[in-house]
């Protein structure tokens, strides 16, 4: 019901970057022949070390161990598909199957379905869990199999079947190499053996050698990763990000819980935990409940698991700020564990009349509570703050590429991807990606060794070309499809306009103004020329250094926004005697009264000293939807300067 809409919709909006990455690795699978110990993407510049400034020959990179990656990636060449769907619907079913061993976990506890049942439907019905259920990180998968691991070692505990103990160390163990924080129940199923061995004054030789196995597994496969990351690089991070002050963690700590509350869970589902808890609570204080050696020794394992979870959480609480699945990575399946705990010792309703239904009854309280799990899902998706998605601008790029004899085995540079293999997937090409496009980050990729230049239009203009407008003199345009154009590079640099550049007299004009300040009345912001040297008019404006903002052009709900994306061209001439820092022209767009658009464009860099000189920069609007907005630009004079300026010209493309 969840997931059959988008089950092979390609990965976009919250953490389409690290999804990208792990789809990117099953099709490396399938390029480099299935060689396992060499997982590859399509990147050639990976994010670690040198934040992807490290340009390589290869597209190698070290991850954890990629076992569902690389079973993905072999279903992928027998089914010849390498759709989203394959990979979304592999961990569908392995997430369903972790479910099921929960629903068999909450068994060894009670024979009741319901309960089982109301455990399960508690676990599923987190946000969380729920987004990233069918999708391509591997943290559902090794949550499945902790699941699974867990049924098993408490199904040994409970029979003595030492083949359960080995088996559940078998899957605990895969959980921890796919996904390294989940080594967190290896440690604390080793601290447990440990106190039973104290406990008991015998230690048991064949737990010994399957935990000694274990941690073998896991640290030969961490040792060799770590060759891998010194040999390539990396594309996952590899080292501990913690707060680094207990005012600093307290801080962090609100911001997570501001962000994330109510993703990791929803408020029908804590009170659901709250209330089964304080029934708990209130019933072990009036000595209502006795707990078995079992239930004893499950309170044991699980505490250890929580405070093994509180340890990472302090040692990379960075990533939690802002990478919601860090949760199903560590507390979730606690918390999951308490829930299952409290319901399994909540009383018996012993009256006649009413014991036949409640417990069937009380699982259609789920009912609203995925109603607002899918809310929360929903509104997650509409918070998503990228105007148009790498998804959609790269849309059938593959073919567009093809169309243009483009060979596959062409390296290509991209900026602005909304992640590393974002946009190489839909390529289906290998090469170089800078996300954050600042000036000496793009002066320094355009002298790699590619062959082609791909950038989407709308970030060309709002992104790459307004951080360093010296771009246009180094590339040429091959083609376009209007989502994306292709560049080569220029063999000589070559002065041209931008309006030649981006192709400006070829498009439609559908709105322009000019503002010369003839008719101004508002003598604040103009002045009378003293020297007619200085400029062609009788009247110009003028800020100074007492004056914040300059003339501003602001109008309402302007019809021409909401045909279709728009190229917005503002042009002014200024003029300063003294040298000029901070001074900006801004762009604001707000839609239904919130900020939908800001961009702040540097002046000083652009002006000379005791002349006229005309200045213009281009912004990128994509189609308005709403019929309420408001569109306003104005000079923002934030280094107090003293600036005249004129013929101030806004042209909508």
């Amino acid at each position: 019901m969840f997931q059959l809409k988008t089950i092979n919709q390609f990965p976009q909006y919250t953490h389409a970057w690290a999804q990208c990455d792990r789809y990117a690795l099953a099709l490396g699978f399938i390029d480099n022949g299935g060689d396992l110990f060499h997982p590859q993407t399509y990147v050639m510049n990976n994010q670690f070390p040198g934040e992807f400034m490290v340009p390589r020959n290869t597209t190698i990179t070290s991850v954890d161990f990629p076992v569902h990656d690389y079973i993905v990636s072999f279903i992928m060449k027998l089914t010849h598909d390498t759709e989203p769907w394959l990979f979304k619907s592999y961990t569908l079913l392995y997430s369903i199957a972790g479910l099921y061993f929960l629903y068999l976990l909450v068994t060894l506890f009670t024979k009741s379905i319901v309960r089982a049942l109301f455990v399960v439907l508690f676990a599923l019905s987190s946000p969380v869990f729920l987004y990233y259920e069918a999708g391509f990180l591997p943290t559902l998968s090794s949550l499945a199999n902790v699941f699974i691991g867990l049924f098993l070692f408490f199904s040994f505990i409970k029979t003595g079947n030492k083949k359960r103990f080995c088996f559940s160390l078998f899957f605990i163990t895969l959980a921890a190499m796919a996904r390294l924080p989940f080594a967190i129940i290896v440690v604390a199923l080793g601290c447990y053996e440990c106190y039973g061995f104290f406990k008991n004054k015998r230690v048991e030789i064949y737990k010994c050698i399957g935990l000694l196995i274990s941690v073998t597994c896991i640290a030969t496969y961490y040792l060799y990763n770590d060759h891998l990351r010194k040999e390539y690089g990396s594309l996952f991070l590899n080292y501990i990000l913690p707060a680094s002050s207990t005012h600093e963690l307290a801080d962090f700590t609100k911001t997570i819980i501001k962000r994330w509350q109510f993703n990791y869970f929803n408020p029908l589902a804590y009170a659901l935990l709250l209330v089964t808890g304080f029934v708990f609570l209130f019933n072990i204080l009036k000595r209502k409940i006795k707990l078995s050696s079992f239930e004893k020794q499950f309170i044991f394992f699980i505490s250890i698991v929580f405070m093994g979870c509180c340890l990472y959480y302090l040692l990379m609480t960075y990533q939690f700020i802002n990478h919601d699945y860090y949760f199903l990575d560590t507390f979730y399946m606690p918390v999951v564990a308490i829930f299952l705990f409290v319901v399994v010792k909540w009383p018996v309703i012993n009256y006649f009349e009413t014991k036949k239904y409640i417990p069937a009854l009380s699982l259609l309280v789920f009912i609203p509570c995925f109603m607002i799990s899918k809310t929360i899902l929903k509104e997650r998706k509409e918070s998503y703050t990228e105007e148009r998605t790498t998804a959609e601008s790269y849309k059938d790029a593959g073919r567009f590429l093809d169309s243009l004899h483009i060979s596959s085995n062409a390296k290509l540079l991209t900026f602005c991807s909304d992640g590393s293999n974002n946009s190489f997937i839909l390529m289906r090409r290998k090469g170089f990606v800078i996300i954050e496009p600042t000036k000496e980050k793009i002066e320094t990729a355009l002298k790699w060794p590619y062959d082609y230049v791909v950038i989407d239009d709308h970030k060309m203009v709002s992104l790459v070309y307004s951080n360093y407008p010296g771009i246009i003199y180094k590339l040429i345009k091959v083609a376009g499809n209007g989502l994306i154009s292709v560049y080569k590079r220029r063999t000589n640099e070559q002065h041209i306009s931008e309006n030649e550049f981006f192709e400006l007299d070829k498009k439609s004009v559908l709105y322009d103004t000019l503002q010369d300040f003839e008719s101004v009345t508002d003598l604040e912001i103009k002045k009378v020329l003293a020297d007619s040297v200085t400029a062609h008019n009788a009247f110009y404006g003028y800020i100074d250094s007492t004056m914040e903002y300059g003339y501003t052009y602001k109008t309402e709900n302007l019809n021409v926004l909401k045909k279709k994306n728009s190229l917005i061209k503002v042009t002014c001439r200024f003029f300063a005697n003294l040298p000029v820092k901070e001074a900006f022209i801004c762009l604001s767009l707000k839609i239904n009264n919130k900020d939908a658009l800001f961009k702040a464009s540097e002046v000083s860099s652009l002006m000379q000293l005791g002349k006229w000189q005309t200045c213009s920069f281009l912004y990128s609007v994509s189609k308005i939807a709403s019929n309420e907005f408001e569109l306003g630009i104005f000079i923002w004079n934030k280094g107090k300067n003293n600036i005249m300026y004129d013929d101030f010209q806004v042209t909508i493309y």
